[in-house]
């Protein structure tokens, strides 16, 4: 049975913005020095009380300090950058554009006030005007690793694939411990479809940055590694992953997918188990292959007899939500997913089988038999998800 894998790209991609506002309580004014006494006194309490302010998180009473400091010195280019930080992270692009741009209206070799002006012209979906305030940056500060990393991203959403590997490139030759910079010009030899680059990219982020593993890291290198057929290095790649994130339902997926394509059957149902423990609802569909039900017949299959194939149950059991394990008898309390494996019904046709009580005990309603009802698919399987039976105490 073909199983399709869905790609796991560009989680990491904006990462490296988060640190736009690190700058709201160190950043020295544009045209001075804050001990400088062309700065009022008070502007510069009311700028230091706005940064405190931001750095608790309430952005409003920032940006209501940074206004108050602007009125007593409206050539203050620090309180327009650290208000226009505040408005960004309050949801207020525009606003926060209009106030870098005052920033550096007031001093035009203000390399960050560019730089986080690019970060919200790129937010609001001008690539092209991010890109320039980035070049701008980078004008100013040749060595600004970060405006590679963002001008890289802009062009990569403007599918100029060489100009974002070349901005990547020179990202990690400032910093060849740019980890983001590896996945992501990885990310991109994929898109030119440059799959062994892809590849050799991944491989040399987890040598360079292998005190900062990443997840998807892990789960795009057996990603692509599963996309050229080499499974064995795939469930390899996935496994190193797992050895740093026990509990990621993504690389027991993958992994899964890439065991069952080297004929690991029982090794891939354990990590789909373990996959849909850990919240991956996908793997549910694939646990079909899990079964311990006799190979799929029609309807209209005929017996060796001659016979036609009569609707029956021909086996059910039980899988633990929590372990993953399978039992043939359900057991209390405990939630799990019921497979009813049958023979002569058709898809979409519904099943109904009775379960009857331990001998001496009754369910929680009182009764000793209960029904459960599933719908059958196309393998001949009614699956009945998160089931589960309580006996009265």
């Amino acid at each position: 049975m073909p199983i399709a894998m869905n790609k796991s790209l560009i989680i990491l991609l904006l990462f490296a913005f988060v640190g736009c506002g690190n700058a709201n309580s160190n950043k020295p004014d544009s045209q001075a020095t804050e001990t400088s006494d062309s700065i009022p006194a008070k502007a510069f309490e009311l700028k230091e009380l706005g940064n405190q302010k931001a750095s608790n998180g309430d952005n409003a009473g920032a940006i209501e300090y940074y206004t108050k400091a602007i009125e007593i010195f409206p050539n203050y280019a620090i309180a327009y950058y650290n208000r226009g930080l505040s408005k960004y992270d309050s949801g207020d692009l525009k606003g926060a554009i209009e106030d870098y741009t005052k920033a550096i209206e007031i001093n035009p070799k203000d390399e960050d006030s560019y730089y986080c002006r690019a970060i919200a012209k790129g937010s609001l979906g001008d690539q092209k005007g991010a890109i320039a305030d980035y070049t701008k940056t980078i004008g100013i500060n040749p060595h600004y690793t970060k405006a590679y990393y963002g001008r890289a991203m802009e062009k990569g959403d403007l599918r100029d694939w060489k100009g974002a590997i070349k901005d990547y490139t020179k990202a990690i030759e400032i910093n060849p411990l740019y980890c983001d910079a590896y996945i992501n010009r990885g990310v991109t030899k994929y898109e030119m479809g440059d799959y062994e680059g892809e590849i050799a990219d991944y491989r040399l982020c987890i040598k360079m940055c292998k005190d900062q593993p990443y997840a998807d890291l892990y789960n795009n290198l057996g990603r692509a590694l599963y996309d050229l057929k080499r499974f064995k290095e795939s469930a390899e790649a996935y496994g190193q992953g797992i050895e740093f994130f026990p509990k990621d339902g993504k690389l027991y997926y993958g992994r899964g997918l890439a065991r069952n394509q080297s004929g690991d059957r029982e090794g891939a149902c354990q990590d789909w188990y373990k996959s849909l423990r850990f919240g991956v609802e996908e793997a549910r569909v694939l646990l079909v292959l899990c079964t311990d039900c006799e190979p799929k017949r029609e309807p209209n299959d005929v017996e060796p007899d001659g016979t036609t194939s009569p609707k029956s149950m021909v086996d059910a059991y039980w899988v633990d939500e929590q372990s993953g394990e399978k039992h043939r008898e359900v057991r209390s309390g405990e939630e799990g997913t019921l497979y009813i494996c049958t023979r002569g019904y058709k898809p979409g046709e519904k099943i109904t089988v009775e379960i009857t009580a331990d001998e001496g005990r009754v369910f929680e309603d009182g009764s000793t038999e209960m029904s459960v009802s599933g719908t059958v698919n196309k393998d001949g399987v009614a699956i009945v998800k998160k089931f589960k039976i309580t006996y009265r105490k």
